[in-house]
């Protein structure tokens, strides 16, 4: 009898142990493959590693641009859709696209203009806090001509479903608040 109990007791220890590098890998791949989607600006697959619910409530951030001034409104779907994008057409995006677009946007806006890029991404672990929420760690060299500058980013990762999502940070809802201001609204 105890020979069985020390059987199922290594059984557990090995599948715990099986389990946890697996979950661990998981979030890591999501991380690497968001920052490998960065550095070759494929900003469609990077917005389909974020979490579905996080990108709807942040699409929903940007319902006061169907109350602004037509002409601002224009503009504004030009710069951030393309000159082809109309009211129409911008509402008809998933949101996935309608993400990617303005996620597409706000680093032209924040990187492109000053030709600062990413020139490398390092995960270096995540901590979980629960079973469905997980913090990783990435240092980020970004790279302006021969100037570069190092620091360390926190990315929130929510499992749904079984599958690890990056959450939508502070910093890129920001960029709502931003144009609302922008076209005064």
């Amino acid at each position: 009898m105890e020979r069985l109990m020390l059987r199922a007791i290594v059984a557990i220890l090995i599948l715990g142990c099986l389990a946890a590098p697996a979950c661990a890998d998981d979030i890591e791949r999501v991380v690497v493959q968001y920052f490998d989607a960065m550095e070759y600006e494929d900003y469609d697959a990077a917005a389909r590693l974020f979490d579905g619910g996080d990108i709807k409530e942040f699409r929903a951030l940007f319902a006061f641009m169907k109350d602004a001034d037509i002409n601002a409104r224009q503009q504004i779907y030009e710069r951030m859709f393309g000159p082809w994008a109309s009211q129409e057409s911008v509402e008809k995006m998933s949101d996935s696209e309608f993400f990617a677009s303005i996620f597409a946007f706000a680093m032209q806006q924040s990187l492109g203009r000053s030709g600062v890029r990413i020139a490398n991404a390092e995960y270096l672990g995540h901590v979980k806090e629960g079973d469905d929420l997980a913090h990783a760690v990435t240092r980020i060299t970004v790279a302006a001509g021969e100037n570069e500058a190092t620091s360390l980013d926190v990315t929130s990762l929510v499992r749904r479903n079984g599958a690890w999502r990056m959450k939508v940070s502070s910093d890129i809802e920001q960029v709502a608040a931003g144009i609302r201001r922008a076209i005064g609204q």
